[in-house]
């Protein structure tokens, strides 16, 4: 992400700047009233990276395949990666409190 973000600075394109700098900050974020979804990160992240893990496996390997494998590849597609990190994480998904969740499940126990 921060490749993108450096990326959108050199070329002062500051909507794709401002875009992945929001993205970046709900990651790093520490408030615990925005504790990210990482589950649902996770999941979209992985749909992202799909195509280019795909070809990559398709390649003779020696060794288990891992995600900096294909960081470089990722990296290498510029703008257009970025603009799907940016689409699927428009809307990032964030957990609900601490408080509203141990208000659920205390209402589910009763």
């Amino acid at each position: 992400m921060r490749k993108f973000l450096k990326e959108a600075a050199r070329s002062q394109d500051e909507k794709r700047f401002n875009q992945y700098e929001a993205i970046i900050d709900m990651l790093e974020r520490t408030n615990p009233e925005y504790q990210p979804d990482w589950d649902e990160v996770a999941a979209r992240w992985l749909d992202l990276i799909r195509p280019v893990w795909y070809e990559k496996l398709q390649q003779p390997r020696n060794r288990p395949l891992l995600l900096k494998d294909i960081r470089r590849e990722l990296t290498n597609k510029g703008f257009e990666f970025g603009d799907h990190v940016i689409r699927e994480f428009k809307s990032f998904p964030v957990l609900p409190s601490a408080d509203e969740r141990v208000s659920a499940c205390i209402i589910g126990i009763a």
